[in-house]
């Protein structure tokens, strides 16, 4: 019997490519939390909308990602036993895979919308919304929120 040929990742160029990417969104949001980047709001806003709707669409990737670890029939044959194990393996088969990528992909985005709302005064302002609510809430039980 031949021995099965190891399958090459077809994926590993975008998994190291989002390393340094992942570096760089960290740094500026270390930049942003201690050096006070800031965004204008109507930017923020704007770019808020856009990494939202592409993490939306990244996170549905990954859940559909778990329809590709499926064993594929090419046929029974040395040729189509390879090109079988080599899709599989570039679909769910390690961390250069579309799925770990994908992932990958979803928390650099994250860390981009943290950068955002950091720089944008976004956190400080979601506080004071939830202390202002909790305050209009308490207040009709005799309570005071501080």
């Amino acid at each position: 019997m031949a021995e099965k040929p190891k399958p090459t990742p077809a994926f590993s160029a975008p998994a190291a490519g989002l390393a340094p990417v992942a570096g760089q969104v960290q740094e500026t949001k270390r930049k942003a939390e201690v050096e006070g980047l800031t965004l204008d709001p109507a930017a923020a806003s704007a770019l808020l909308a856009t990494v939202a709707r592409l993490r939306e669409r990244v996170d549905d990737l990954v859940v559909e990602c778990a329809d590709l670890d499926q064993p594929l029939k090419f046929g029974a044959n040395f040729v189509g036993r390879t090109v079988a194990d080599r899709l599989q393996h570039t679909a769910s088969g390690g961390n250069s895979s579309v799925t770990p990528v994908l992932t990958a992909f979803s928390k650099v985005l994250a860390d981009l919308q943290s950068v955002i709302q950091v720089a944008s005064g976004r956190y400080l302002v979601t506080d004071e919304d939830a202390a202002k609510k909790l305050r209009t809430f308490m207040s009709p039980f005799g309570l005071e929120a501080r």
